[in-house]
């Protein structure tokens, strides 16, 4: 639809909203709106003093965490501050979801089997990038640890901060050119974690021998070079990845598969891949972060 200025005194200029918008989002005189301005586009929502929670109701059947665990994700990432869920399992399973990946949320008993589940402390969206930063560190050490000392809390942080940075995207007012490549790239990064958690599982009693923990160094070097390429902004060095993944997935590719663990093997090459893929979305971030600045 089209609208047209209108002049208003020397110094404004107005233009009117839609009935339609007004009376579906009951706004009212002296209601603030938020205008976001994105390139050559004025990008006009609700402010959060006006906004209504996004609320929805589900119903989840009795089914192992992984169920419950998928619907209550995914809404809470695409942005729901309020989901209704009755279920006829044990609160706990779903408290215990809560808990773990849902920062921000708890969980309330509304009637037998009907429980809310609802935003009570989420962190500022301003608070984005600190997460995004603490993610990498949280990672580096996932992968400095493995074979070492546990790292399951450190994964299931990871999965929290992947879930609240998706939900920030969600949110958002304007549509940037980063979100998309943002939002595989924060998949990435959790691959890496749950794979190196499968892999602390199958280790159990297992220790990595001294080639082993030589290839999780050259890992742990890949990292780096992908955290560095984040911080400087610098996309060339991430091309680098490309001949690091070379010389660990194709080059060495036989030797570390003829370890007397193929398996191990097999999550050596996997992390390495995933690491290399990583570094494709975040250099479409930063040269989509160069193009609108």
């Amino acid at each position: 639809m089209n609208r047209k200025i209108i002049e208003l005194g020397n110094n404004c200029m107005v233009m009117s909203l839609p009935i339609k918008w007004i009376q579906k989002n009951q706004l009212k005189k002296g209601f603030e709106l938020s205008v976001n301005e994105n390139k050559n586009n004025l990008i006009i929502s609700l402010s959060e003093s006006v906004k209504k929670p996004k609320t929805i109701s589900i119903d989840i059947k009795k089914t192992r965490e992984s169920g419950i665990r998928t619907n209550l994700v995914n809404l809470y990432r695409i942005g729901y501050d309020k989901i209704t869920v009755t279920y006829n399992g044990r609160k706990k399973d779903l408290e215990e979801v809560v808990s773990k990946y849902l920062l921000g949320f708890e969980i309330f008993t509304k009637s037998k089997n009907t429980y809310s589940c609802e935003t009570v402390s989420e962190p500022s969206l301003e608070n984005f990038r600190i997460i995004l930063d603490k993610s990498f560190f949280v990672l580096k050490e996932i992968l400095r640890n493995i074979g070492f000392e546990s790292i399951v809390s450190e994964v299931n942080t990871l999965q929290k901060y992947d879930n609240f940075l998706k939900r920030i995207l969600s949110k958002k007012n304007t549509v940037e050119l980063t979100e998309l490549p943002l939002w595989q790239f924060l998949s990435n990064m959790t691959q890496i974690a749950i794979q190196c958690k499968h892999l602390e599982e199958y280790l159990s009693n297992k220790k990595l021998n001294e080639s082993q923990k030589k290839q999780f160094q050259y890992l742990l070097e890949m990292f780096e070079v992908l955290h560095k390429g984040y911080l400087q902004k610098d996309s060339e060095l991430l091309i680098k990845l490309h001949l690091m993944d070379q010389e660990i997935c194709y080059t060495k590719r036989k030797k570390i598969l003829s370890e007397k663990d193929p398996v191990i093997s097999h999550y050596i090459l996997s992390i390495a891949r995933l690491i290399y893929l990583a570094s494709s979305p975040l250099i479409a971030v930063i040269q989509a972060e160069k193009t609108e600045s």
